[in-house]
């Protein structure tokens, strides 16, 4: 909800500032990298999908189960150009870019002390899951599954991952329609991110 369809394409816009803050630490801690790096990364992926160019396709990471994608190796890799993130440009987000892993660990190490259980069941886990998922959806959603759009790329709608990844699944109509809030287009094809998008969007 947050780096994809809030930050990356901006499709809805937040009345409380403060609820924007609180989503966007959750997804900080979601360890995907600040808004400016997984911006940067998402609107280069668009841009050279399925090309040795794309930061995150599979002809350039290959198939990973396991393992983060280093927004910063990306970023000097691909000869990053502030210009594909200049709306991000702003103090607190560069001071979210900066002290990214600092945010981080002031909110896990508070974890760490109560106890290690509450460390690994709170957060390591659900990390190592969000991690599978994104790792299988980076791969399986430019190499299986069908497709609603036929442009360029490779991109596909894989059912199978909707489980993992929700509306997200729906790669291709993404694609297909960037533009677009909802990545639904066959009337099955849910997308429940969009209902929370319009609850905190009210």
């Amino acid at each position: 909800m947050m780096m994809h369809r809030y930050y990356s394409h901006s499709y809805f816009k937040f009345k409380s500032k403060w609820l924007l803050r609180f989503f966007t630490l959750i997804s900080i801690l979601c360890t995907r990298g600040s808004p400016i790096g997984w911006v940067y990364v998402h609107r280069m992926h668009h841009a050279k999908a399925d090309t040795h160019e794309d930061p995150i396709g599979p002809i350039s990471q290959g198939f990973k189960l396991f393992g983060f994608y280093d927004n910063l190796r990306v970023s000097y890799e691909f000869k990053m150009n502030p210009l594909l993130v200049k709306s991000l440009m702003n103090k607190e987000q560069v001071f979210i870019n900066t002290y990214y892993w600092l945010i981080v660990a002031a909110v896990v190490v508070p974890l760490m002390l109560v106890s290690f259980d509450v460390f690994y069941f709170i957060y390591v886990l659900p990390i190592l899951m969000l991690e599978v998922s994104f790792n299988l959806f980076n791969y399986f959603n430019h190499k299986s599954g069908y497709k609603n759009y036929h442009k360029k790329d490779q991109s596909t709608n894989n059912f199978w991952l909707w489980f993992l990844n929700f509306g997200e699944a729906w790669h291709n109509n993404h694609h297909g329609e960037p533009s677009k809030l909802s990545t639904h287009h066959k009337w099955w094809e849910i997308d429940p991110v969009v209902y929370l998008i319009k609850a905190v969007a009210r």
